[in-house]
């Protein structure tokens, strides 16, 4: 299978890659445990090379315990550690309210690492997101901590998900970033004017699609295979969808021309 390199790493990966998010969070309740490492295992043994968690992906099995996703990717690929590129991510936290809460500060940041090293069973992340931008601090103070974290070898290379060209390019001075994860399908086209950035600077655009399109040609393209969502989560897509809505009716022109190339 054609692999697609990591920005300016020495890593590659299959151009499709296994978000394991649905496996604990956002999805309903988790995935068993057996059953979520025994079909990450399943899919590597497929050819997946890539997976994707983050430090906030958890969720609560019916008899109140915790379902940590990183846990389970780090049980997944045990004993095979090195068939595989892992990409986590941290500044992101749910308040009780599920609203999201943002820190992104140097302190936290490798805090986090070490609680994501521990879950995950390794000594080293491939590939470490600051998950948001956290309007607290500035971008320069992130890239410069990641950068440290990249000499101490506690990860390979760092990257921003959910980022506009502005930060990317200040973080990027600082040190270089490796890979973006935005969302991007046709119900979701707003990020479609960094893809000339990331080739530019030479990164990836790793992508969370909705519904899977055609834009994975693009050598710099990597999209992320998301866990089944179940029908008691379509409200929240839904409500979603709705907040976007002065958005699409902008681009409903663009919509149509999609759906009728599609």
């Amino acid at each position: 299978m054609e692999k697609r390199r990591l920005g300016k790493t020495d890593m590659s990966v299959n151009p499709v890659g296994l978000g394991c998010m649905g496996f604990s969070h956002a999805s309903g309740d988790p995935t068993p445990e057996k059953q979520a490492v025994e079909t990450i295992r399943k899919a590597i043994d497929y050819g997946y090379d890539f997976l994707d968690t983050a430090e906030c992906y958890t969720g609560v099995y019916p008899d109140g315990s915790i379902s940590y996703n990183e846990e389970i990717v780090g049980k997944a690929v045990k004993g095979i550690r090195e068939k595989v590129i892992i990409a986590t991510k941290t500044g992101v936290y749910h308040n009780p309210d599920r609203s999201l809460r943002l820190d992104s500060s140097p302190a936290n940041i490798r805090r986090a690492v070490e609680d994501s090293l521990t879950k995950l069973q390794t000594d080293y992340i491939d590939l470490y997101y600051q998950h948001r931008m956290d309007p607290k601090v500035e971008p320069e103070i992130v890239a410069e901590t990641m950068g440290k974290l990249m000499k101490e070898g506690k990860i390979r290379a760092w990257g921003i998900s959910e980022t506009s060209e502005e930060y990317l390019r200040r973080a990027n001075a600082v040190t270089p970033v490796t890979a973006i994860e935005n969302r991007y399908s046709m119900m979701a086209r707003w990020h479609e004017s960094i893809f000339p950035v990331c080739e530019e600077l030479g990164m990836v655009f790793c992508l969370v699609p909705i519904h899977l399109q055609r834009y994975s040609k693009g050598h710099r393209i990597i999209v992320l295979i998301c866990h089944s969502i179940q029908k008691k989560d379509i409200q929240r897509l839904l409500l979603y969808w709705r907040k976007s809505e002065s958005w699409h009716r902008k681009n409903s022109v663009r919509w149509r021309s999609c759906l009728l190339r599609g």
